[in-house]
């Protein structure tokens, strides 16, 4: 497992976007399997992301007093789906998706925050280097958690 997220990391140090992207996207279906692997993927990957890298996206509501997450599991999954098996980022082809439509990454290039904007509760911008590296932050809870299990290779 630390293989895989190590080269997250060296992915993003070295710019290479879409490999940073693609690796993250796959780890928490690995985890998942790992951990659960009698579920199926649409079922284990939001729960893992739930679990791990979810609580990152999100957001106090001061008008309902109430903390909402604009990137579910489910949204997280669509994400997958739609790079993986169709190269786009359009979430509006995939039944997985819960509230996003569409995610917009860009690259980091000044010291303005351009991470975790949303746009009208369907569109959200991400960093693509933040959101790997929490991706990776979650593999390595994960880590954390499941390294007293005997028997699996991590």
């Amino acid at each position: 497992m630390k293989t895989f997220i190590d080269s997250i990391r060296l992915a993003v140090t070295n710019e290479n976007w879409y490999g940073a992207l693609i690796i993250a996207l796959i780890l928490p279906d690995i985890c998942g399997k790992i951990e659960f692997p009698d579920k199926s993927t649409n079922k284990r990957y939001p729960e893992w992301y739930d679990k791990y890298v979810s609580h990152k996206y999100e957001f106090g509501d001061c008008y309902q007093k109430a903390n909402t997450i604009f990137m579910t599991g489910n949204d997280c999954y669509a994400l997958r789906c739609a790079l993986l098996h169709e190269g786009h980022l359009d979430l509006r082809t995939q039944k997985a998706s819960e509230k996003l439509q569409r995610i917009h990454f860009v690259v980091p290039k000044s010291e303005k925050i351009r991470h975790k904007i949303n746009f009208s509760n369907i569109e959200f911008q991400l960093e693509v280097d933040k959101f790997c590296l929490d991706i990776c932050d979650g593999a390595e809870k994960w880590l954390s958690d499941v390294s007293g299990n005997q028997g699996r290779r991590l």
